[in-house]
C-alpha cells in the first residue's frame, strides 16, 4: 500500500495548494495535480439526483482512522444534493475481512454504532478484528447476538456486497487510502494532495463541478 495524505496541520503545503491558479473559469484546482479523472466514469450506488461522494477507505489504516471524524464532521454540513458512502478497499485478505464487517454491520442496522468502535479497536485496543469471534464480540456491545451476525455475515446480500468493493477498487485504481471518488468520475488521489484539508477541499470543488455540469446546484 502506497502512503496516504498526511494529517492536516502541514500549512505550506495546504497553502500551496489552496492558492494554486486554475487554467480555466473559476475553479481552482486541476486535473492531474489535485484530482484524478477516471478513464470511464462508473455508475453508482446513489440515486440519480444525487451526487454520490464515496469515501473508499480501510478499517486497518492510520490515515483513515485520523481522516474519520473530519469526513465525518463533513458528512453532517453537505449539500442536500449529496449522497456519501463508504467503499471499504480490497486488496488482500485482511481488507476483505474488514469489509465484510462493515457490510455486515449495515445490513443489521448498526453501522452507525459500530464504525467508530472498530477502528478503536484495532488502533486503540489492538486487536486485528480478522476471526470471526473478535467480530461476535464486537457486534455483541451493539446489541447483536452470535446467530443474528453469522447469518448476516454469510447472507448473499453481504458477499456481494464485498465483491462489489473489490471490483470498485480495481475499477478505480485504488493505491492508497483514504480517498474520496466524486460521482464515478473523479478521485483526490493525485500528488499535490498533502493533508486531509486538501482532499475536503478538492471534494467540494468536484461536487460543485458537478453541480454546475449536471445542472443541479444545491438548494
Amino acid at each position: 500500500m502506497t502512503d496516504a495524505p498526511t494529517e492536516p496541520g502541514d500549512a505550506a503545503l495546504t497553502q500551496a495548494v489552496k492558492t494554486k491558479e486554475a487554467d480555466t473559469g473559476d475553479w481552482k484546482y486541476t486535473e492531474g495535480a489535485d484530482y484524478r479523472r477516471m478513464t470511464t466514469a462508473q455508475g453508482t450506488s446513489s440515486p440519480p439526483d444525487k451526487i454520490e461522494v464515496a469515501e473508499v477507505f480501510w478499517y486497518g489504516c492510520g490515515h483513515c482512522y485520523n481522516f474519520d471524524p473530519m469526513i465525518a464532521k463533513w458528512n453532517t454540513t453537505k449539500p442536500d444534493n449529496v449522497a456519501f458512502v463508504r467503499i471499504p478497499v480490497i486488496w488482500n485478505p485482511t481488507n476483505q475481512a474488514h469489509a465484510r464487517l462493515m457490510y455486515t454491520a449495515e445490513a443489521l442496522g448498526v453501522l452507525d454504532k459500530l464504525h467508530g468502535e472498530v477502528f478503536k479497536a484495532i488502533h486503540e485496543g489492538g486487536k486485528t478484528l480478522t476471526s470471526e469471534a473478535d467480530m461476535i464480540e464486537l457486534f455483541a456491545k451493539a446489541g447483536v447476538d452470535k446467530a443474528a451476525f453469522l447469518e448476516a455475515f454469510n447472507s448473499f446480500g453481504v458477499t456481494s456486497a464485498v465483491k462489489r468493493a473489490e471490483n470498485l477498487t480495481r475499477r478505480y485504481g485504488i493505491k492508497s487510502v483514504p480517498v474520496i471518488v466524486v460521482n464515478g468520475k473523479y478521485a483526490t488521489d493525485a500528488p499535490n494532495i498533502k493533508t486531509f484539508d486538501d482532499i475536503l477541499a478538492v471534494t467540494n470543488e468536484l461536487v460543485a463541478r458537478e453541480e454546475k455540469e449536471l445542472g443541479t446546484p444545491s438548494p
